[in-house]
């Protein structure tokens, strides 16, 4: 009998790595399947134009003050709009992200067309290869009030690979007039790597999950958000 319990033993390894190993491979590769779908069907709508399907509607929260606003809203942000805002608009975006592209314009219409009542503030949030250089560049502009700017600029030339070379960067900062030994130093030293750091941090905190994500007093909502939807958006809270 002893020569069978090897083999008895094998088959009961067998059958124990086929009931537990098994379904939880399965359960990967579904998962996997599912997030290659997603991505998919995602670059298609982009190659088509379509951002909007996306967009979830804001999630609402029961408070929006202290520790909570501090989280949401970041400290040494840049910010555009009202001193005393009737609506403070977050958004976690990405330079090198399409559906923060798609957003770009009407969140750029908004912030002048309802500058007197309404706060934008921008954090980055870096989930492309150059995101970190173009946020750095942004900043590195902010410091000679050019942010916005070149957040507009950075957007109007977005690829995937812009930015990978500085002289890209440096040529917009041409562009403005703020190509100096300041935007120099500011750029090659990282100076703003830790406000990234901790823009990231805070996001995930928050439970962002990509770009564009917004929060609107605190309510949080997620996608792109284009033409007059960011307008019905902003006016709904300005009744």
């Amino acid at each position: 009998m002893l020569p069978t319990d090897p083999i008895r033993h094998h088959r009961i390894k067998k059958i124990i790595i086929t009931i537990i190993i098994v379904p939880i491979v399965l359960f990967l590769m579904l998962l996997i399947v599912g997030f290659v779908a997603n991505v998919l069907d995602r670059s298609r709508r982009i190659s088509q134009g379509d951002y909007s399907l996306n967009a979830t509607a804001p999630q609402v929260v029961s408070d929006y003050s202290g520790a909570q606003k501090t989280l949401i809203e970041g400290v040494g942000t840049q910010s555009v709009g009202a001193t005393n805002p009737k609506l403070t608009i977050v958004e976690f975006a990405d330079f090198q992200c399409p559906y923060c592209l798609a957003s770009f314009p009407a969140m750029r219409a908004a912030s002048v067309k309802y500058k007197d009542s309404i706060k934008i503030i921008f954090r980055d949030w870096p989930g492309h290869t150059n995101s970190i250089a173009l946020a750095e560049a942004a900043y590195c502009a902010g410091e000679q009030n050019k942010f916005w700017e070149m957040h507009d600029k950075l957007y109007e030339h977005q690829s995937d690979t812009f930015g990978a070379n500085k002289n890209d960067l440096a040529q917009l900062a041409s562009e403005l007039g703020i190509y100096n030994t300041q935007f120099q130093t500011c750029f090659d030293t990282q100076k703003y790597l830790p406000l990234i750091q901790k823009n990231f941090a805070d996001s995930q905190t928050l439970g962002v999950r990509g770009t564009p994500t917004w929060f609107f007093n605190g309510k949080k909502a997620e996608g792109a958000i284009t033409g007059t939807d960011f307008d019905t958006i902003v006016e709904s809270y300005l009744k």
